[in-house]
């Protein structure tokens, strides 16, 4: 049996547009897939890379910590704080802000707030409230209030501790100096900022460290001490009086939006 001459060139003629057309695909296919790309599997990807890379320096740091090796601090590169700096952290705080208040639907509340209870470990049956429908928002489930047996208070001592969280550095304040905030040391006076009002205080603003730490010191004989409490997002958030007193100067301090001491430290100490 023999094929046609005819039908060999008819086919070798097809086979040629045909090649062409294959060409010309080849040609298009770099420029189709840039188009078939979406921001979401990128983000995907980009977010899912990093947080595996972070999940790795966590565990050779605890690798590292068994070991009894110390772990040198790690600062920010140029570029990355360049990157932060350019990250509007107000307005994307804000925004939060705003979106804690969106009332969630009845349906949805249980599985947003399930995953923000396995991802940050919260510990519901603290919770005065335990029912996940009850709470309306993200904020009021942010705010929960605790059974009154979930901390009791010492009778016992003077001051207790004012919040949950992690006790990440405690003493006696040496040098004029609060060490590791967020993984920063501050002077005395930084850390507090200028007397501003100085109207209702028994004394003067300060001239120099030494004089301005025993401005703070109201007898003779006391010294100060500094305690620095890190609140995880799994934490009880509200804040308690650590003593009977009475406060006559409140102020805010503004600075980086980020709340990991991690973070904090290898920004700022650039």
């Amino acid at each position: 049996w023999r094929r046609p001459w005819g039908t060999g060139v008819c086919g070798y003629c097809t086979g040629s547009r045909r090649g062409g057309a294959d060409a010309r695909k080849v040609h298009t296919a770099p420029a189709r897939t840039l188009f078939l790309l979406r921001p979401l599997p990128i983000l995907l990807a980009t977010g899912g890379g990093y947080t595996g890379y972070r999940q790795y320096e966590k565990y050779r740091e605890r690798e590292l910590e068994k070991l009894g090796l110390e772990i040198p601090p790690k600062l920010a590169g140029h570029w990355e704080v360049a990157l932060y700096k350019s990250v509007p952290t107000r307005l994307l705080s804000r925004a939060w802000g705003r979106l804690n208040q969106v009332e969630l639907p009845h349906w949805l509340r249980r599985p947003v707030y399930s995953l923000y209870i396995w991802t940050f470990g919260v510990n519901m049956k603290e919770a005065a409230v335990e029912d996940l429908h009850h709470y309306r928002n993200l904020s009021e489930f942010f705010r929960r209030k605790l059974k009154p047996q979930a901390r009791p208070v010492c009778g016992l001592h003077s001051v207790i501790s004012p919040s949950d969280g992690k006790i990440l550095n405690f003493g006696q304040v040496k040098n004029c100096e609060v060490e590791q905030v967020k993984g920063v040391t501050y002077s005395l006076e930084s850390f507090l900022g200028p007397r501003t009002c100085t109207e209702d205080l028994p004394f003067s603003p300060a001239t120099s460290c030494d004089s301005f730490k025993n401005q703070l010191v109201t007898r003779e004989g006391n010294e100060l001490y500094h305690c620095v409490i890190y609140l995880a997002p799994g934490d009880y958030h509200c804040f308690h009086s650590p003593t009977d007193w009475t406060v006559s100067h409140r102020r805010h301090f503004p600075g980086l939006a980020h709340k990991q001491p991690t973070v904090q430290q290898g920004l700022l100490q650039r």
